[in-house]
């Protein structure tokens, strides 16, 4: 009950939806704007199949069309946490259709001072948007950040290969705290 969530939505008619769902709630907080690795203003492309849009422009295996791209502004985690004065994330879902390595770059400090405590994420193996980074950089960069993956989740096919799945990685740090405090480590 004493949770904060912060929400973000990049797309205006999904934004719209977002808030509505979220105004019960006093303690989720929604944004009208994307993360990514730089503060900025970026064209989000909306697609007719709303869970389709992304920063990124559609590839092969994507489905829906773009109706409408739309400026919007950028913010990074690590500017976000700074302007809310955000000293912990204990969960960081990410969804962003392709664009989650931009989010994971954009909360570089907050990884590094190990203030992230559990990143869930979907991971993209096939060519479903264009400039997708290959899927080894994304899990390299988060290895390389003190995460350790916890398991991957449904994985979804096409063309009968593997096309994304959700992945949970857990911070070492954060682990190794919870486990001690829980009296699970043998010494």
């Amino acid at each position: 009950p004493s949770s904060q969530i912060h929400s973000f939505e990049p797309g205006p008619s999904t934004y719209r939806k977002l808030e509505a769902h979220c105004s019960p709630f006093p303690n989720a907080k929604t944004w009208n704007y994307g993360v990514g690795s730089s503060d900025t203003t970026l064209p989000f492309q909306e697609n007719d199949e709303s869970d389709m849009s992304s920063f990124l422009p559609p590839g092969e295996l994507c489905w829906g069309k773009i109706i409408k791209t739309t400026d919007v502004p950028v913010i990074t985690l690590d500017s976000f946490a700074e302007q809310e004065k955000i000293e912990f994330v204990h969960l960081l879902k990410s969804d962003t259709q392709g664009f989650d390595f931009e989010v994971f770059k954009g909360g570089e400090r907050l990884m590094r001072e190990n203030r992230i405590g559990l990143i869930y994420f979907e991971l993209i193996f096939s060519e479903m948007y264009k400039g997708l980074p290959p899927f080894h950089e994304v899990l390299r960069y988060l290895t390389d950040h003190n995460f350790a993956v916890v398991t991957f989740y449904q994985p979804h096919f096409q063309r009968k290969i593997v096309s994304w799945t959700n992945v949970l990685l857990i911070n070492r740090d954060y682990y190794r705290d919870r486990v001690e405090r829980a009296g699970l480590l043998s010494k």
